[in-house]
């Protein structure tokens, strides 16, 4: 299954309704792509190499996001908004030390 498949089928499957809720299936979107992602990249790897499966997962959670959008109906959309703002992407470069790997290998 690919990531943006995964992460969808994980919105789609979410039934939470408290805040807390919403936290952890974002922590649990979050770790799915760190999931994707480390099975590949070891420290001797070419930095090329790093980078292109960071990427990756950035445009797989991109995709997934328009997927939802497209779906068209309410909850889909305040989905789709709400992951679209907050990112995978910014939530990696928040990291201090996935930054600082992901600036080394541009």
């Amino acid at each position: 299954m690919f990531l943006d498949d995964k992460l969808y089928a994980s919105v789609k499957a979410y039934s939470g309704t408290e805040t807390e809720d919403v936290q952890k299936l974002f922590a649990t979107l979050i770790q799915t792509c760190e999931d994707h992602w480390r099975p590949f990249v070891y420290p001797e790897m070419p930095k090329k190499g790093m980078k292109t499966h960071w990427d990756r997962a950035f445009n797989s959670w991109d995709n997934f996001a328009r997927r939802l959008k497209k779906d068209g109906d309410e909850i889909s959309v305040m989905w789709a908004d709400l992951f679209e703002k907050h990112s995978y992407k910014k939530a990696f470069f928040e990291d201090d030390t996935f930054s600082k790997l992901y600036k080394e290998c541009s």
